[in-house]
């Protein structure tokens, strides 16, 4: 887990700098949790009490429309998962996140969160800095879905998410982008056609 916790510790730095002593003392409280190909990390109507931070593979968080998965947000490893909502307002989780490959994450559960926030000041500014980020990253994908067209959403998506397009099944990606499967591989066809065009135009 050493290995794990130091990759948390870099992105954590990342974002506000924190004395060595004040990280040891958030990372006293910190578990591992490993997951199996669609085992889920939190489930609809559970109350979730953990956060979570991915230091391998890649999860999806979904929400069910009558009997359809519709896939709100991908995490892969530097990410922060959870569901805000019911971690923050103490309600019954409305999503699952699910793992779509094997996958590895840090946790802390919300009452030892609280206390170290309360005990390190540097800890309870961090945690204010990354909250504000979370928020601003979110409200800008919610922004891009709403006015982009479908297809500027896939070429958004493709350009910006190579890694996910490895690893991801179609059909995940096809929900959470609002796009039919079948739309979805028509649209990949065509820029595969494209792409292969322009490479062979400038041989």
């Amino acid at each position: 887990m050493q290995t794990t916790i130091l990759m948390l510790k870099e992105k954590l730095q990342g974002f506000y700098p924190i004395p060595d002593a004040d990280f040891e003392k958030l990372a006293g409280f910190i578990f591992e949790k490993q997951l199996r190909k669609k085992e889920c990390l939190i489930n609809e109507d559970e109350l979730q009490e953990d956060i979570f931070f991915v230091t391998e593979g890649v999860l999806r968080k979904y929400f069910r429309r009558d009997k359809h998965e519709v896939i709100t947000q991908f995490f892969l490893e530097g990410d922060f998962a959870n569901a805000m909502i019911s971690f923050y307002t103490g309600t019954p989780s409305h999503y699952s996140i699910e793992a779509i490959e094997p996958s590895t994450c840090l946790g802390i559960h919300k009452k030892d969160l609280e206390r170290v926030l309360a005990e390190v000041p540097s800890l309870e500014k961090l945690y204010r800095i990354i909250l504000a980020s979370l928020y601003i990253k979110k409200e800008m994908q919610e922004y891009d879905k709403a006015r982009l067209t479908k297809q500027e959403r896939f070429i958004s998506f493709c350009d910006s998410q190579t890694d996910l397009l490895q690893r991801v099944p179609q059909k995940f990606i096809a929900s959470y982008l609002e796009i039919a499967p079948e739309t979805f591989c028509r649209m990949k066809h065509v820029r595969y056609k494209a792409a292969r065009k322009a490479i062979d135009a400038s041989n």
